[in-house]
């Protein structure tokens, strides 16, 4: 009776089964990624897959558009907007501010909803020119990167740039300190992330009736005046992580022990696999059982 010799075995079985071994390694590199998975979303933040959109995805995308404002606009003519924008577009009109929306509103979906928000948006300083006090535009939601019928809205926004002078040691402003934008959106309720929001815009709205907002468009809409002169501005963003959904201790918990539940599986799977390829096959007992097989007749029949 032969002796049970499993590294042999294994070692035998895996030379002679490639396909195996590549499963076997598979499953071994799943099981290691998970528990990896599982062990980081413990010690981790992680942010919620189930949003798809919150308010620094949107901030990013407006920082990421190129506003263009005719250069006649400056000496007060206002540029015609493209056809598509004036008509499907919504009239900028007042609405009581609101500095969120909420949850469980009872208002219609498509209801337009005005916000006043401190962003994190910056503009990009020119060499030569004065930037604008504020813009305003009309965008689509594509531009945002919103998807289905959401892309198909229109959202109406003002940005403002504001500047805080600096006091000097004697309590009198100095030279412009800090300063701030402020994001004045008017769209359907529906398309705007159900997420933390930016705080309200410290500044209201009776504040700055006095500015007439320079009209612009984006860099993704068409120019139907190809012989008028643009003057583009960029912004720049610096994302919020309290903007940001993440996961709870609980469900990051839960989540990580998932994870190594369907590791520790896998690796059992794995174990299976090394136990049954380190058994004798029954072929080869049948040879070893006799010897003689093997060996060439002494006398050629």
């Amino acid at each position: 009776m032969s002796m049970w010799q499993p590294l042999g075995n294994l070692r035998s079985y895996l030379e002679h089964h490639p396909p195996t071994v590549i499963f076997f390694m598979c499953l071994f590199s799943l099981a290691l990624t998970f528990i990896g998975f599982g062990v980081y979303s413990k010690a981790h933040y992680v942010r919620n897959p189930d949003i798809t959109q919150d308010w620094n995805q949107i901030l990013a995308s407006i920082a990421g558009l190129k506003f263009c404002v005719f250069a006649n606009e400056t000496e007060g003519d206002a540029p015609s907007l493209p056809l598509e924008h004036t008509v499907a577009s919504p009239q900028f009109v007042e609405h009581n501010t609101t500095v969120g929306i909420p949850l469980n509103s009872s208002h219609s979906p498509l209801a337009s909803i005005h916000l006043s928000l401190l962003v994190p948006l910056a503009l990009v300083e020119r060499r030569e020119g004065r930037s604008p006090a504020n813009l305003h535009a009309l965008i689509w939601g594509r531009e945002l990167g919103l998807k289905g019928s959401a892309g198909k809205e229109s959202l109406n926004i003002t940005l403002l740039f504001y500047s805080q002078p600096e006091l000097t040691n004697n309590g009198s402003s100095g030279k412009t300190g800090s300063t701030f934008t402020c994001l004045r959106v008017t769209a359907p309720a529906y398309i705007l992330p159900q997420t933390p929001h930016p705080p309200a815009c410290p500044v209201n709205d009776d504040q700055d009736s006095d500015y007439s907002p320079l009209n612009a468009i984006t860099s993704t809409q068409k120019n139907l005046n190809p012989q008028s002169t643009l003057e583009c501005y960029y912004m720049k963003f610096t994302p919020n992580p309290s903007l940001t959904v993440m996961l709870s201790q609980e469900e990051r918990d839960l989540a990580g022990h998932h994870l190594i539940m369907v590791s520790a599986c896998l690796l059992s799977v794995c174990g299976v696999l090394c136990f049954l390829g380190s058994l004798p096959c029954s072929k080869s007992q049948r040879y070893q059982g006799n010897g003689l097989d093997l060996k060439e007749p002494l006398i050629d029949s």
